[in-house]
């Protein structure tokens, strides 16, 4: 059997963007392409057989998607000093908006995301983004899906350390008049193994 893993850094050493690319001056391809690289592996035991593959595969990215995902990523880093309004400013103020928050219960509407969106922050200060890693992407032209580790650091609740954490973090993304909006945030604290016990609420 023979995979393809895909390895950003070989893109970034041959050359490419290992992330989002809006510019094709060096590719001659078109522009807003996402560009990656893959590591062949062969499970047939021939150990000459893995290698790197010196090339990237080119898929078209929605227009505009990017900015907003970079817009959404300085958002929650104000987020983290318990400053809501940049990331309420990208969600989609339709009745079918979702938010679902580590505090609490998933919220439906926007009066109610947006509420969330307050409380939420309220429990972050002195904080900010230490990264973010993209997991996987499914994108259309319409409708668009994330899954990214966001990593922060800050001081949380009711505490004056400085505490780092993540959170695995799914957004979809839809286009509406011509905008980007995030339609749905769900973000958790779960970003390791846990045994089968966890799901058990007390």
């Amino acid at each position: 059997m023979v995979e393809l893993v895909r390895d950003d850094l070989e893109a970034t050493r041959a050359g490419y963007p290992a992330s989002l690319n809006t510019s094709s001056s060096r590719t001659g391809m078109p522009a807003s392409c996402i560009w990656r690289s893959y590591v062949r592996i062969d499970h047939t035991g021939d150990p000459c057989a893995s290698r790197r593959l010196r090339y990237v595969r080119c898929m078209t990215e929605p227009q505009g998607l990017a900015a907003v995902i970079d817009e959404s990523h300085r958002a929650v880093d104000a987020f983290m000093r318990g400053d809501p309004a940049p990331l309420q400013a990208l969600f989609s103020q339709r009745e079918d908006v979702c938010l679902a928050t580590p505090f609490g219960p998933a919220q439906r509407g926007w009066p109610q995301a947006r509420d969330t969106m307050a409380r939420a922050a309220a429990n972050y200060r002195d904080g900010r983004a230490l990264g973010i890693e993209r997991i996987a992407e499914y994108l259309s032209p319409e409708l668009s899906c994330i899954h990214e580790v966001e990593r922060f650091e800050a001081k949380v609740g009711g505490s004056e350390e400085t505490t780092q954490f993540a959170l695995r973090c799914t957004s979809v993304f839809r286009l509406e008049d011509g905008r980007w909006r995030i339609v749905l945030r769900h973000a958790d604290p779960i970003t390791a193994a846990r045994s089968a016990e966890s799901v058990i609420q007390t």
